[in-house]
């Protein structure tokens, strides 16, 4: 007997790949991990949560997430993901402790950009 089985513990093992295609067709779970991944180098930790075509991302640290990285390194993964059934990132920006966000900004995906910023990290 294991210690799964003892404890009624089950342990999923996804690689890499299977995340990816999760995280394309909307997974919220999956886009967090990739997006914590990618935040991690700024110190950053993200909440997901998705409502119909939105995409809504809580970014916290203990000192206030900085507003342009946070831009980049999102715009810049999700364009990557391609994920056709996210039209809109909502990013909520605030301190570790604090309840209201400090700032906030909205992507839109699916159109051209004119956002081209040299990277901090990527997804």
């Amino acid at each position: 007997m294991s210690l799964a089985d003892i404890f009624g513990v089950r342990t999923i093992i996804v690689s890499q790949q299977e995340i990816l295609t999760r995280a394309k067709q909307g997974d919220p779970k999956a886009i967090a991990f990739l997006i914590n991944q990618a935040l991690t180098t700024i110190g950053v930790k993200a909440r997901v949560s998705i409502q119909k075509n939105n995409l809504h991302l809580l970014l916290e640290s203990s000192q206030l997430p900085d507003h342009q990285a946070c831009i980049r390194v999102i715009h810049q993964g999700m364009q990557r993901l391609n994920a056709s059934s996210i039209d809109f990132v909502n990013l909520y920006g605030r301190r570790l402790g604090h309840t209201i966000p400090e700032w906030t900004e909205v992507i839109e995906l699916h159109r051209p950009s004119i956002y081209h910023p040299a990277g901090v990290g990527t997804i």
